[in-house]
């Protein structure tokens, strides 16, 4: 994992875990959850802060700018495979009949 990936990988954790990204247990896909960003850069502060994340990130402003990087690449209120998957289907021409999920 370089570098980059391996900071994305830390800055999505944090937003994760501050809830402001949400993990669908059924898909594993990220999507937007309901907290505030804040609590995400002030996670990654006291985390910093703490030396908890080593020497990943060149300070704050470089950690929040990955947060903010990861949050802005998972919007959407729920997981796609799931919004998806409830959307109805087209009868098959052949049969008439609804594909099943």
């Amino acid at each position: 994992m370089n570098e980059h990936d391996s900071k994305i990988a830390v800055a999505l954790e944090i937003a994760l875990d501050a809830g402001v990204l949400d993990r669908c247990v059924k898909h594993d896909i990220v999507f937007e959850g309901d907290g505030d960003p804040q609590h995400a850069f002030d996670l990654g502060g006291e985390r910093l802060a703490t030396g908890a994340l080593g020497r990943n990130f060149d300070g704050r402003d470089d950690l929040n700018e990955f947060i903010a990087e990861v949050v802005s690449d998972h919007r959407g209120e729920e997981c796609v495979r799931c919004r998806e998957l409830r959307k109805p289907r087209a009868p098959d021409p052949a049969t008439g009949e609804r594909p099943q999920h």
